[in-house]
């Protein structure tokens, strides 16, 4: 199976319009569906919009980057830590 069956149990294939009313009310279906609410084009020039609006914010998110310098360095053999990614049993008592 490519999908696992608790993911395939969810989805739900429709076959035409008025499957998918039956799914979701028909305020919040785009009218290319046959619902009442905003067609898939507005949409979309919505979403541009909203981008555009944004693109300083998503401008900036891509200056953003790692400085491995501030990194600390791997451990060598520490008496107390171990080595580096290892995890040692503490017993309480």
């Amino acid at each position: 199976m490519v999908i696992k069956p608790k993911l395939f149990e969810r989805m739900h294939i429709l076959s035409d319009d008025t499957t998918i009313k039956e799914k979701f009310p028909e305020d919040l279906l785009p009218v290319d569906f046959g619902g009442k609410g905003i067609s898939l084009e507005k949409l979309q020039e919505m979403m541009v919009a909203e981008y555009q609006q944004h693109l300083s914010f998503f401008d900036d998110l891509e200056k953003f980057k790692v400085d491995e310098n501030l990194r600390p360095a791997n451990l060598e053999n520490d008496e107390m830590l171990g080595f580096y990614g290892n995890f040692k049993k503490m017993n309480a008592d």
